[in-house]
């Protein structure tokens, strides 16, 4: 589940109730009232949005304002062509990335945290109608992904990844695209928190079942399976395994390197790491 922002700190209230009755409104408008107003619903969310930047202290996850005001974006992109809503996304997308990019990098990092939750929110209603709008914040989200620091925005940027891999219906992803999100995935599987790694590798793979993507994919599995770590060893095998399990027939090119790198870990295994009755039944 997404990381929730009250924890720890107040989020004002009555801003909050104020969106939830916008929503309401929006969600209740006809086409002519939508076409009067949506523009000025648009700005007025994006204000609300800003809160997230304009916060005392850093937050963990998204705040409730600022989820809220989300979820009013949403109920208003519902009631809206491809016509009228490209523009705002294309707004809201510079607004959260390029606006302050030269001048407050912790308020980028707030709006870029509000747009990946708005991001995910929208593939949630629309799915695959989604998809080609990822093309706007892709190069963006390479550039998060392939950052050391696993802040709260990383984290909601992966599960955009993910929600759009699983969404795609053979239009957007490819090799070229999804090969740039191996290296920094792969790399956060020693996290405690990381069961979000192998579902979004999980969907990567599903969306671009081709030789070259696989098999960058496999080998970066293998080579983090050869760690003394052993939770991430076995996350990693278990997400190899069930790649293996999906895609085994695009994957027989690659069994006798897969078989090698497996012989090479099971040597490099002392036997005081493996489980006791292993060790016993050697004995």
């Amino acid at each position: 589940p997404r990381a929730r922002a009250g924890e720890g700190r107040e989020t004002p209230a009555p801003a909050t109730a104020l969106l939830h009755m916008l929503q309401w409104t929006v969600r209740h408008m006809d086409k002519a009232a939508v076409t009067a107003h949506y523009k000025t619903v648009f700005r007025f969310v994006l204000q609300a949005m800003d809160l997230q930047r304009k916060a005392s202290a850093p937050s963990r996850g998204v705040l409730p304002a600022v989820e809220r005001a989300v979820h009013v974006f949403v109920t208003l992109s519902l009631k809206l062509s491809e016509t009228q809503f490209r523009p705002l996304f294309l707004r809201t997308y510079d607004w959260a990335v390029v606006d302050l990019l030269e001048e407050d990098a912790q308020g980028m990092e707030a709006r870029s945290l509000a747009l990946y939750t708005l991001v995910q929110m929208l593939f949630e209603q629309l799915h695959a109608m989604m998809v080609p709008f990822y093309a706007v914040v892709i190069e963006h989200v390479i550039e998060v992904l392939q950052q050391a620091t696993r802040t709260p925005l990383w984290y909601e940027v992966v599960r955009s990844v993910r929600v759009c891999a699983e969404a795609d219906e053979g239009v957007f992803w490819n090799a070229s695209r999804a090969t740039p999100c191996i290296a920094p995935l792969v790399a956060a599987m020693w996290e405690e928190a990381a069961a979000l790694i192998p579902e979004t590798l999980r969907a990567l793979a599903h969306a671009v079942p081709d030789d070259e993507f696989l098999r960058a994919l496999n080998t970066a599995l293998m080579a983090a399976a050869h760690t003394e770590h052993v939770p991430t060893q076995v996350r990693t095998l278990h997400t190899c395994a069930s790649l293996w399990a999906a895609h085994g027939m695009a994957l027989l090119a690659f069994v006798p390197a897969t078989v090698a790198s497996l012989a090479a870990l099971l040597t490099s295994l002392r036997p005081s790491s493996a489980p006791p009755r292993l060790r016993r039944g050697s004995d």
